[in-house]
């Protein structure tokens, strides 16, 4: 997986991330029956890219700074999207991920100090 976006433009790896972070958004209430959420095991799927090497670490921190910012935002495409929907996606994220998201943060950090 390295290689493959090792080979790709910058812009293209970025493009493919915010493809990922999107789908996870829109998504993210979607479950296969009520006790399996398809799209909210991001942690799990980001984790195994933290914990291989540097250049896949580097993807993992982007994976997860292009998901709290896709959460985050209501852009032009959200539009069509119910703003109830919206803030249930936002606030579920808040509550189930991003304190996860946080102490990977700190973990990093003090790894690369």
């Amino acid at each position: 997986m390295t290689s493959f976006f090792s080979q790709l433009e910058p812009f293209v790896c970025k493009a493919l991330i915010q493809l990922y972070s999107k789908l996870t958004k829109l998504g993210w209430l979607d479950s296969l029956n009520s006790t399996h959420w398809v799209f909210r095991d991001v942690i799990a799927d980001i984790d195994k890219f933290l914990k291989a090497g540097l250049e896949k670490c580097i993807i993992g921190v982007n994976l997860l700074e292009l998901l709290i910012v896709e959460i985050d935002k209501a852009g032009y495409a959200d539009n069509a999207r119910p703003l109830t929907k919206q803030r249930k996606t936002a606030s579920s994220f808040r509550d189930n991920t991003l304190l996860g998201i946080y102490i990977y943060n700190i973990l990093i950090h003090s790894i690369l100090l």
